[in-house]
């Protein structure tokens, strides 16, 4: 173990270059190490007094590590399948594969017929049994019918805005869902029937922010930026039962739970069962490195003129060598992430989906 410090810890005028670190240095060295970088230029206040402008960079938050742990699983499971939640969501898939089968027969028999505005109608409209009317008429008979009426039209009249929703939102949470399931599933078969698995996983995630400060009299920008990467060789191979999520009760609650989807806009639980079902089983030694940085530029204006400038820059970078990966909790998101265009423009959908008849 070696420690360090080069450069003056204290604010002087003019450029500043300041190191101390601790630890076995060597990216490749499976020890902890830490170190701590600060290189700025000095700027002077309103007195002539020189003042430090740097900013301390943002440690990992529970949200960017939950994300580096959701990768590290998916790799080391060389596929993102979970059998248990595709089982409890196929009766959904198959009635809405069923009834959109329905809904392009009918199309297709209206191009057939020359009628092209009508199949274009047809792809707007909700198909509906009547149920009631098919078992009154088999009881008034006696005898089965020899043929299914064709199911009865929703007319589109005033509730065109939700026949559209419905079908952004049948699309963005039924049809890619489904497509990837079976594109992670057929991964998940040639995982195990392919090649051999590899020992040694890497995963990293990343977060970025801005922060602004200033009046007529001055401007402060700060960049942070900080990034978590995960080093795991396995040991052993885990339990394919896990592995397939066959032992995720909870992720498979949370997939059915009624608008889980639109609660992960805001805070990733669904992450977080995920991980917890995975990273604590993993055997095997990890290590984790953190990096963080924040880049400072400064100007103070004196009439309309700039009158000093600066600029810092403090680096951070951490190595640890756990015996076992822990599972933060989960923390609200940014309001930046939780309302994203696409998650803007789905709870748009969801409202007109919910609200018009």
């Amino acid at each position: 173990m070696t420690t360090g410090v080069e450069g003056p810890l204290s604010v002087t005028t003019g450029d500043r270059f300041y190191r101390a670190w601790s630890g076995a240095d060597g990216r490749s060295t499976w020890n902890p190490y830490d170190v701590k970088i600060i290189e700025e230029n000095v700027p002077l206040d309103q007195y002539g007094s020189p003042f430090s402008i740097g900013f301390e960079p943002d440690s990992t938050d529970n949200n960017t590590f939950l994300r580096a742990l959701s990768r590290l699983g998916s790799s080391v499971k060389h596929h993102e399948f979970n059998l248990a939640v595709a089982a409890a969501e196929t009766p959904l898939a198959v009635k809405m594969i069923l009834d959109n089968l329905r809904t392009l027969r009918a199309a297709v028999r209206d191009v057939k017929r020359g009628n092209l505005s009508k199949a274009v109608s047809d792809m707007y409209y909700q198909y509906q049994e009547n149920t009631k009317e098919l078992s009154k008429r088999r009881k008034s008979t006696g005898l089965p019918l020899p043929r299914t009426p064709p199911p009865r039209l929703k007319p589109l009249g005033k509730s065109l805005p939700k026949q559209y929703s419905d079908r952004v939102l049948e699309i963005q949470y039924g049809w890619k869902p489904l497509l990837n399931d079976c594109y992670q599933l057929m991964t998940a078969l040639n995982h195990y029937y392919g090649k051999p698995r590899l020992q040694r996983y890497t995963s990293s995630a990343t977060h970025r922010r801005l922060y602004t400060d200033g009046n007529f009299r001055y401007f402060l920008s700060t960049h942070f930026h900080n990034s978590v990467k995960i080093i795991f060789e396995q040991k052993e191979i885990m339990d394919p039962t896990r592995e397939l999520g066959l032992t995720d009760p909870l992720s498979v609650a949370w997939e059915l739970t009624p608008f889980s989807f639109v609660a992960d806009w805001f805070i990733p639980i669904g992450t977080y069962l995920e991980a917890i079902n995975t990273i604590p089983h993993l055997e095997g030694r990890f290590l984790v490195m953190n990096r963080a940085r924040s880049v400072t530029t400064y100007n103070r204006f004196d009439g309309g003129f700039r009158k000093s400038e600066g600029y810092s820059t403090v680096i951070r970078f951490t190595r640890q060598v756990p015996s076992s990966l822990p599972v933060p909790l989960p923390t609200f998101k940014s309001l930046d992430s939780s309302f994203s265009p696409v998650h803007i423009f789905n709870a748009i959908h969801l409202l007109l989906s919910s609200i018009t008849h």
